[in-house]
């Protein structure tokens, strides 16, 4: 099973794609703000990484940018949509799916960049130490 980043400011939203995910086998960070995103992904691994197009306060362009800088080797980052309809604010996502009750969307996305990422061989097995230096 991998490990998944969710950046979402909503803290029920993100409880839940959290739980569902923790019953699917994975590993959950959830990180409420962009600046406790910045915080996981210089500290851990990650394998996917969910996270709210257009979060508040923060310039969520500037987070994926860091996201891919400081783990180039991320195979899947999933921007989540408020509005079905709304256009994304950046085309640094792998997959833009639009938030819904409905979760197996997302699910099966995230499953398919796993696959993707075990396939490349920077599945789970690596971890980020001190100063981002990988360890089995």
């Amino acid at each position: 099973m991998g490990n998944i980043l969710i950046v979402e400011h909503y803290r029920t939203l993100g409880s839940f794609y959290k739980e569902i995910l923790e019953e699917d086998g994975h590993t959950v960070f959830l990180a409420l703000s962009g600046k406790e995103a910045q915080k996981l992904i210089s500290e851990q691994h990650m394998d996917v990484v969910i996270v709210e197009d257009g979060l508040p306060h923060f310039n969520t362009e500037e987070l994926l940018n860091e996201i891919k800088h400081l783990q180039p080797h991320i195979e899947g980052i999933i921007c989540t949509l408020t509005d079905l309809f709304a256009r994304p604010q950046t085309d640094l996502c792998n997959e833009n799916i639009p938030k819904s009750s409905n979760f197996t969307i997302l699910q099966e996305e995230i499953n398919r960049l796993l696959r993707k990422s075990f396939r490349a061989g920077s599945g789970s097995k690596e971890r980020l130490g001190p100063n981002n230096a990988k360890h089995a």
